[in-house]
């Protein structure tokens, strides 16, 4: 995916935080970030997603 490519589900950004310990034993942290595409969310909310019919008698 190109980065400025936007699906119409959108993008989803996470960060993650990493701890590790090196060989004398020194705390590392960091935080490592994922950029990908959303997962499609189903309707988009327009009037045409949704069938309002009449009630049933």
């Amino acid at each position: 995916m190109s980065d400025r490519a936007v699906t119409h589900a959108g993008r989803a950004l996470a960060r993650r935080h990493h701890l590790a310990y090196d060989a004398a034993e020194r705390a590392l942290l960091w935080a490592a970030h994922t950029l990908r595409a959303a997962a499609p969310s189903g309707a988009a909310g327009t009037a045409w997603d949704r069938a309002d019919l009449p009630p049933r008698p």
